[in-house]
């Protein structure tokens, strides 16, 4: 039987992507259209306008070369809705470009305008978590990740349950667009600022109580796989977490910062 994600491809991606996709291209034809005749003075200056503004799509793109260090700013930013549509400052000068040099180069444009602004929002596309898979497991009232790679939604529902609120895996993979290599972190800071609450980025070296609990942090297994698990309170020097595959433990400080080899990451959540 076919899922509903292979029925509908479009099913679980990001629409504000996609519409940022397609507006670009829009804007890159309008564009081209409107400024290729004007002096080519007046090109470059349309042109030292939309380029800086151009750099934010850029960077949502580079960004998954794995090239970029981690800043708080740009997982911050990419968290609020509608910063996809940034894409159509790139489109635009995509086309103010096209016009400045020989048709031949000028032929590629649109194509890989596509291809850049279509790079964040494709992986739900290619890799859709099919609807069977989500079975809302638990294990002594803590949730536990039901598929392979929604490990933060999972510790996002452990902390939302920390705090008195219901929510599913499901409903959060759904929210943030997750896909069968993981769920983007920024998305689930969206969700949980629609939930009413306040999340907040921070890149450590390794793990710090200093960010604030309760927190979703990254860890990475041997051979190098990331994980997120949900780090709950610390009480009489010891710390409260659940790990989506395991569920709920309570450790002493310093066996607990043994157990993992934690990457830096903090998704910390409060209420305001």
């Amino acid at each position: 039987m076919l899922s509903f994600a292979l029925i509908n491809p479009l099913a679980h991606v990001n629409p504000l992507g996609v519409l940022a996709v397609i507006t670009s291209c829009v804007v890159f034809v309008v564009l081209y259209r409107k400024v290729r005749h004007l002096p080519e003075k007046v090109r470059m200056l349309w042109l030292a306008v939309l380029a800086p503004l151009s750099l934010p799509a850029i960077s949502f793109a580079v960004y998954y070369s794995h090239k970029l260090p981690e800043w708080e700013w740009f997982y911050t930013l990419r968290s609020y809705p509608g910063t996809e549509l940034l894409a159509v400052f790139l489109g635009g000068a995509a086309g103010v470009v096209a016009t400045l040099v020989g048709r031949r180069l000028r032929l590629v444009f649109l194509p890989l305008l596509l291809i850049v602004t279509a790079v964040p929002y494709i992986k739900p596309l290619i890799g859709p978590i099919p609807e069977a898979m989500f079975q809302e497991r638990s294990l002594k009232g803590a949730a536990l990740q039901s598929t392979p790679s929604t490990c933060g939604p999972t510790s996002v529902v452990n902390i939302l349950n920390r705090l008195d609120m219901a929510a599913s895996e499901r409903d959060i993979a759904r929210a943030a667009f997750s896909y069968m290599g993981g769920t983007e972190a920024w998305y689930l800071a969206r969700y949980v600022r629609q939930r009413g609450l306040t999340p907040r980025f921070v890149f450590e070296p390794t793990f710090t109580l200093e960010a604030g609990l309760p927190a979703m942090m990254g860890v990475r297994f041997p051979g190098g796989a990331g994980h997120f698990i949900a780090v709950l309170d610390l009480e009489n020097d010891h710390i409260t977490y659940v790990d989506p595959l395991n569920g709920e433990a309570r450790l002493p400080l310093e066996e607990f910062l043994r157990s993992y080899e934690f990457t830096g990451f903090h998704m910390v959540v409060r209420r305001e």
